[in-house]
């Protein structure tokens, strides 16, 4: 019983130890805890309360704030969206002169509701109560002559417009302008070089509707088409005087680039071998006319073309000279040659840098 005692006393003596050494770490100031104390504030930026009246005064609540903002001395700009339940709202922001414009928008109603003018000496005052001006909108549509929405036309306003300017109709071809002065204002739409205009009534708070038609053309400027006109008239009277001028080289010009013609003629002109000139009419007796015309009948019309222009020909041509004979273009003869040899009607021999095409044996029935 005795040891008992004994060791359950040491046990307590262990345990207090332990908890002494516990406390001891939790209360060491001296441990490094990595804690910084708080940033001091930028001693170059302030606040400003910004307080939020109608004309009467009251302070608007629930309203969506846009503060776009220029420093006059830094070009610093500030483009803000805040939202205040009370009328008033803090800006932190740079010392200096701060020049800019204000949106406010009422919750309650559609559309902006009031527009400010703000310029703002951080050195002078510190509470700013701007001056507001009642504004409108207009959410209108831009149709065609014949009634259709029109997708990318520009609107603009012939009126007073704060803030935000000129709009362009989304896919929908629907419109929205906004902060405009109250009062009678005509809006303008323009699609490539149709233009149409209408003329509505703004209410202070409220979303007017608008429909423009297009149906008006504008009328280009042409003074740069007289211009070039007369330029090109100039230009054909110099060639005419320089052309009587020099009459004589004119001549001789032209008699060497005659020469050139005839000299590069007879270098595409293929020269067919003479056993092969010899044989033509005896070829144009053995061919099966029947066979041919029934297999003519078959062909497209530009294959027709090309094999009735072989046949005029001794059976065989030139590329070049089918171009000249059929006026087929060469991009268009090339796939219809092309299709003409996967069908067994012709073949195509280079010969030195030009193509001699020729109708096949068995198209003329001769095998």
């Amino acid at each position: 019983m005795k040891l008992f005692m004994v060791g359950y006393v040491v046990i307590l003596l262990l345990s207090n130890i332990i908890l002494a050494q516990e406390e001891n770490e939790t209360l060491d100031f001296t441990k490094d805890r990595n804690i910084l104390p708080p940033s001091p504030p930028d001693e170059n930026t302030i606040n400003i309360i910004f307080e939020i009246r109608d004309e009467a005064e009251n302070l608007l609540s629930n309203t969506h704030l846009i503060f776009i903002l220029t420093n006059t001395q830094t070009d610093e700009t500030l483009n803000l969206l805040q939202y205040t339940d009370t009328g008033t709202t803090f800006l932190n922001i740079k010392k200096g002169i701060w020049k800019g414009k204000l949106g406010v928008d009422e919750a309650i109603h559609l559309g902006s509701d009031y527009f400010a003018n703000i310029y703002l000496d951080t050195n002078e005052k510190r509470e700013y109560t701007p001056h507001l001006i009642h504004v409108g909108n207009i959410l209108g549509e831009v149709y065609d002559e014949n009634n259709r929405l029109v997708k990318g036309a520009k609107v603009s306003s012939q009126c007073t417009q704060y803030l935000v300017e000129d709009s362009e109709t989304d896919e929908f071809g629907t419109f929205l302008l906004e902060y405009l002065a109250p009062g009678e204002c005509r809006i303008a739409a323009l699609y490539d070089d149709r233009i149409g205009f209408s003329t509505v009534m703004i209410t202070p708070s409220t979303l007017t509707y608008a429909k423009i038609i297009l149906d008006q053309r504008t009328v280009q400027n042409n003074t740069n088409l007289w211009f070039i006109g007369a330029v090109v008239i100039i230009f054909v009277f110099f060639l005419f005087y320089q052309f009587n001028k020099n009459k004589t080289k004119k001549d001789d010009v032209g008699q060497q680039k005659n020469k050139k013609s005839i000299q590069l003629q007879k270098k595409e002109k293929v020269q067919l071998p003479k056993k092969e000139e010899k044989n033509i009419q005896q070829e144009k007796n053995d061919i099966d006319q029947k066979r041919v015309n029934d297999i003519l009948n078959s062909l497209k019309a530009r294959e027709k073309q090309i094999v009735t222009f072989l046949l005029e020909n001794n059976y065989q041509a030139t590329q070049a000279k089918i171009i000249s004979g059929t006026g087929i273009p060469k991009t268009s003869l090339m796939r219809t040659l092309d299709s003409l040899v996967m069908r067994n009607i012709i073949q195509v021999q280079k010969i030195q840098k030009a193509k001699k095409i020729s109708l096949t044996n068995w198209f003329l029935g001769m095998e």
